[in-house]
C-alpha cells in the first residue's frame, strides 16, 4: 500500500487521479498532512505543488534518491508505480526526463542492466554510489568517495544520514565491521533521528556487531550500542515488522553466544528461527540454523562438551536446505564442520573408531571438493583441521595417522605462504611441529631430514607474527630442537 500525504484540498485532486486509473485505488491510501503520521511502509508527499520522495528506511523498495518533481498526473502515477516496484508500467508515465532517468536506474539495479553514460552522469552522487555498489557494470572503487560526496551534497538531514548508513554497510562489506559500527555510533551521537531511521540503523548495527563478535569482544561496543539495539527490536516488535525483528534476534543470539550467555543466546536463536519459519522464509531460517550450529560448536570447543550433540543436530538440520546440488560450497563447509565435531566429540571404546571414520570421510569429501573447485584458502583450512584431528584419532591398523597429519600440515603450509598468510602460517608451523615430535621416524636419515625441516620452519615464526604466545612456543620448540641436534651429532 502506497500512502500519499498532502493537504485536504490537494488530496481531492489526487483522489480523482487515482480513481480515474482502474483499480489503483486498491493500492493507494490518502492521508492528510495535518494528522499524526503512523509508521507506514511506502510514502509519498505532495507539498506546495511538488511531489517529495522520502527516504525509505525499512527496505520496502530499492532506497534510491529521487529529486523533487512538479505535481502532475503523469509524475504522480510514475512515482506510485515506482514505489510499488512496477518499473515497466512506471516507464510509460516517465515523461519527465528526471523521472525517466530514475526509472532506468531502478531497472538497472533490479535487473543488473548498464546505464548510458549520459543518464549515469545526471544522477545524484548518492544514486551513483548505489549503482557502483550494486550493479555489475558499476565501478566498485568509486563507491566510498561518491557516498562521501553525497553526504556533502544533500541538504536534508534524513538523506545525509542515509548516505552515512550506506557508507557503514560498505565498510562492513569490505570486512571492516568495527569501522562500520563507529560510523553508525557517530551518526547516533550527532543527529536527531526519526524512529524509523534509528530502527533501521539498529538493524544494521546488530549485523555488524554479530560479525565483529566472531573474532573480537569489546564491552564498550556492547554498552555503547545497547540503547539503539534495544530501541530497534522494540520498534520492530511494536509495529509488527516480523522479518526485521527475527533478523535482529538471530544477530543478537550470535552476539550473546560469543559471550557464552547460553540461555539468552539459545532463546534468541529459537525465537528468531520460529518466526522465520512462520514467515515462510526458508533461506533465512536455515541460514539462522547454520549460524546457531556454529555458536553451539564454538561453546563445545571451549570447555562445554554438553553442546556437541546439539551442534551436530543443528548442522544436520541445516543440510536439509543446503544440499550438495543446490549449495555445494555451503554443503561442504558444513561437512568440514561436522568432520571436526566427529573428531572432537567425547566418546569411549568402540565409538572412538566410529566417530573417527565419520570424521575422516567428511574431511576427505570436503578436501576433494575444494581441490576440484580451486578454493585453496578453504583447502588449507580443512587440511589443517584434518591434520589436527588425525593426531587425536585412535591408532590405525593400516596407516600412520601422525605421518598423514604431517602430510596435510605441509599441504596447508604450501598454500599459506609467508607473504600471503603470515599470521596463519605461524600457527600452522606450530601445529606442524607438534605433529613432528610425535612422529615415528623410520631411520636416522629420515630423522635428520625432518630435524632440519623443523629447524628451518620454527625460525620463521618470529618474522611472521607478533603474537607473544606463538613466539614463546616457537622458542620452546627451537630449544628442544637444538638439544636434539646436539644429541644426534654425538650419537
Amino acid at each position: 500500500m502506497v500512502t500519499i500525504h498532502s493537504s485536504t484540498h490537494t488530496l481531492k485532486t489526487i483522489q480523482q487521479i487515482i480513481e480515474a486509473n482502474g483499480d489503483l485505488s486498491n493500492y493507494v491510501e490518502l492521508f492528510p498532512l495535518d494528522k499524526k503520521r503512523e509508521v507506514l511502509e511506502l510514502d509519498l508527499f505532495v507539498i506546495d505543488n511538488e511531489i517529495v520522495w522520502p527516504v525509505e528506511w525499512l527496505n520496502r523498495h530499492i532506497p534510491i534518491y529521487v529529486p523533487v518533481v512538479p505535481f502532475s498526473e503523469d509524475n504522480l502515477l510514475c512515482l506510485i508505480l515506482l514505489k510499488m516496484g512496477h518499473y515497466p508500467m512506471a516507464e510509460s508515465y516517465a515523461i519527465n526526463e528526471v523521472l525517466n532517468n530514475h526509472v532506468t536506474l531502478l531497472k538497472s539495479l533490479s535487473e543488473g542492466l548498464p546505464m548510458l553514460d549520459m543518464q549515469y552522469n545526471s544522477l545524484h552522487a548518492y544514486n551513483k554510489a548505489l549503482y557502483n555498489q550494486y550493479n555489475p557494470y558499476g565501478n566498485y572503487q568509486l563507491v566510498e568517495s561518491t557516498l562521501i560526496d553525497a553526504e556533502e551534497e544533500f541538504i536534508k538531514a534524513d538523506w545525509k544520514i542515509m548516505a552515512r548508513k550506506h557508507l557503514a554497510v560498505l565498510k562492513a562489506d569490505k570486512g571492516n565491521d568495527l569501522e562500520a559500527i563507529k560510523i553508525n555510533l557517530d551518526t547516533l551521537s550527532k543527529w536527531s533521528l526519526s524512529d524509523e531511521s534509528k530502527a533501521s540503523i539498529a538493524l544494521d548495527l546488530t549485523g555488524f556487531l554479530a560479525n565483529y563478535s566472531l573474532t573480537c569482544q569489546e564491552d564498550d561496543l556492547i554498552r555503547d550500542t545497547k540503547d539503539c539495539v534495544d530501541f530497534g527490536i522494540s520498534f520492530f516488535k511494536e509495529h509488527k515488522f516480523e522479518l526485521e525483528e527475527a533478523m535482529m534476534q538471530i544477530d543478537l543470539g550470535q552476539i550473546k553466544g560469543a559471550r557464552f550467555n547460553f540461555q539468552a543466546s539459545l532463546s534468541l536463536f529459537d525465537s528468531g528461527i520460529y518466526q522465520l519459519n512462520s514467515l515462510e522464509q526458508p533461506d533465512l531460517m536455515y541460514s539462522a540454523i547454520y549460524r546457531k550450529a556454529k555458536v553451539l560448536h564454538h561453546w563445545s570447543q571451549n570447555g562445554n562438551p554438553q553442546f556437541y550433540k546439539l551442534a551436530l543436530e543443528a548442522y544436520n538440520k541445516s543440510l536439509k536446505f543446503y544440499t550438495q546440488s543446490d549449495f555445494p560450497e555451503v554443503f561442504f563447509e558444513i561437512h568440514s564442520q561436522l568432520a571436526m565435531i566427529y573428531a572432537e566429540i567425547p566418546s569411549d571404546g568402540n565409538q572412538n573408531a566410529i566417530w573417527a571414520a565419520f570424521s575422516a570421510t567428511s574431511f576427505k569429501e570436503a578436501l576433494d571438493f575444494y581441490a576440484q573447485s580451486g578454493d585453496l584458502d578453504k583447502y588449507a583450512t580443512v587440511a589443517n583441521n584434518y591434520a589436527n584431528a588425525l593426531i587425536n584419532f585412535p591408532e590405525a591398523k593400516n596407516s600412520d595417522n601422525i605421518e598423514k597429519a604431517i602430510h596435510y600440515f605441509n599441504e596447508a603450509l604450501e598454500i599459506r605462504t609467508a607473504k600471503t598468510y603470515p599470521q596463519q602460517r605461524a600457527f600452522l608451523i606450530l601445529n606442524y611441529l607438534e605433529a613432528c615430535w610425535l612422529a615415528n621416524n623410520i631411520n636416522n636419515h629420515m630423522e635428520r631430514v625432518r630435524l632440519e625441516d623443523m629447524m628451518s620452519k620454527v625460525k620463521e615464526v618470529k618474522s611472521l607474527t607478533d603474537n607473544k604466545e606463538a613466539i614463546q612456543r616457537s622458542e620452546e620448540h627451537l630449544a628442544h630442537l637444538i638439544e636434539l641436534k646436539k644429541m644426534l651429532l654425538t650419537a
